[in-house]
């Protein structure tokens, strides 16, 4: 067995994200945050979010899977109280900039929810299209190869949460809260198609010409912090293929962002040689206060 893996399918209670929970849930984290224990267990959540005992579960499961709250500390983190927090960056993701971040957050937290990553990254180099058993015997063959148990029964469910975050269900069931869409249906990185009369999905390879910048940028610095120069290739791999990027639309956005941010970013392009070189000083999270103090 792989003991560097640990995919994960759970936790969600069948329950895909939706746009009002990160807000509730980090409310009431930080309201509580001075209680000892899994606050998220205390008798008065189901009260204090106004939903139910599973989806209480879920929504916990959210704020940690985006890298917002820490199940060992009970404590909110990373980018939760920047983005949040009632005078935070966008706390009601109103932003389109705001769920491409989201989106780069969830696909890099391997560890809490595995579907993302190896969906975007891993299916979408070998196959565009896809049907929900295509997509678990995929992954059913990843876990296999790297040794990690898996329940069948669990990963299906997980392969319909994670369509219905991206795709609007055709079902209705009534109530509030399922007629929320997903968190990211307007990114439209997945497109509901009919093949030979059957029902698939596929990932919309595109030329990244709506993705803001900033996330982009804030992605790179990320995936390649502290160096001073990066490969195309290394980024396309590493970073365009997040956000369903070709390789044409990678060279055009990493030519803007060169435009945008002169001081810090060069591009060279020499011998068939291409690269990126960052500058010293450069902070990805000022980057991004930057660009949110403008609105």
């Amino acid at each position: 067995m792989n003991n560097n893996i640990n995919y994960k399918f759970s936790g969600h209670e069948t329950f895909h994200c939706r746009p009002i929970w990160l807000k509730k849930g980090y409310d009431y984290a930080f309201e509580n945050k001075d209680i000892p224990g899994n606050i998220f267990s205390n008798d008065d959540a189901v009260i204090e979010l106004g939903v139910g005992k599973n989806m209480v579960s879920s929504i916990k499961f959210w704020l940690r899977a985006f890298g917002f709250f820490n199940l060992h500390t009970n404590r909110l983190e990373g980018l939760s109280h920047d983005i949040l927090d009632d005078d935070g960056y966008d706390p009601y993701l109103e932003n389109d900039a705001t769920l491409y971040l989201l989106h780069y957050l969830l696909i890099k937290n391997v560890k809490t929810a595995s579907i993302y990553n190896l969906a975007f990254i891993k299916l979408a180099k070998e196959k565009l299209e896809f049907t929900p058993s295509n997509l678990q015997a995929f992954i059913e063959r990843k876990c296999i190869k790297a040794g990690v148990e898996y329940n069948a029964k669990t990963l299906k469910n997980d392969i319909n949460v994670f369509l219905k975050n991206y795709i609007p269900s055709d079902e209705n069931k009534g109530g509030l809260e399922d007629n929320f869409n997903g968190l990211f249906y307007d990114l439209r990185f997945l497109n509901k198609v009919s093949v030979d009369g059957e029902k698939k999905f596929r990932f919309n390879i595109n030329e990244g010409k709506n993705l803001p910048e900033v996330v982009f940028l804030y992605a790179l610095l990320d995936k390649f912090e502290g160096a001073t120069s990066i490969n195309l290739e290394a980024i396309r791999d590493n970073v365009s293929s997040i956000f369903l990027m070709e390789k044409q639309g990678t060279y055009s956005l990493i030519k803007r962002i060169v435009e945008k941010y002169p001081d810090f970013i060069t591009f060279k392009d020499d011998g068939g040689r291409q690269e990126v070189q960052i500058r010293e000083g450069i902070n990805k999270d000022e980057i991004l206060e930057e660009y949110y103090a403008r609105f």
